[in-house]
């Protein structure tokens, strides 16, 4: 997921190459991969893929530049390095990537774990996993899952004591 700082760098970078907002949500789509992608609010979009944006928008925008269709750029700009973010992070993730999914797979194997101990075996994670797909979508509805077994009366927490 995207931080807010890379989300407004992006904005500036469209409009800095000139970007309507309908072709960069489709730059969104096709750099990313994901057809159905609309915003960099979009949890899917990494580090690797703000990278990626940035690169396309940058040959954009110096192409603008060296076809005299756009204006040199000012200082700040997030363009103003040629070269700049299409050399950055070329293939691979990068280390915030490797960090995040390190947490994540952590996160997976201790819900999976707390499941276990409610006699929940690996076919039960097996179907949640299924339905939702793997990372987050999975970690999410395995924290959920969770939280509504340890709510009174769900009849997992404390085995509730019928009252005769």
């Amino acid at each position: 997921m995207l931080t807010n700082p890379q989300k407004a760098l992006l904005k500036r970078a469209q409009r800095q190459a000139g970007v309507a907002d309908e072709d960069y949500r489709e730059t969104l789509a096709h750099v990313s991969g994901f057809t159905n992608l609309t915003s960099s609010t979009d949890p899917r979009l990494t580090d690797d893929h703000f990278d990626s944006l940035l690169a396309f928008f940058e040959a954009i925008y110096w192409r603008g530049v060296d076809a005299g269709t756009l204006p040199l750029p000012r200082r700040g700009d997030v363009l103003a390095v040629r070269g700049y973010w299409a050399g950055k992070n070329k293939r691979g993730k990068t280390s915030r990537d490797r960090y995040a999914d390190t947490a994540l797979q952590a996160r997976i194997r201790a819900a999976e774990t707390a499941l276990q101990y409610a006699g929940k075996g690996p076919a039960y994670c097996d179907a949640i996993r299924r339905k939702t797909g793997d990372g987050w979508p999975y970690l999410g509805a395995l924290e959920r899952t969770i939280k509504a077994m340890r709510k009174p009366g769900s009849g997992e927490s404390g085995k509730q004591e019928s009252r005769n």
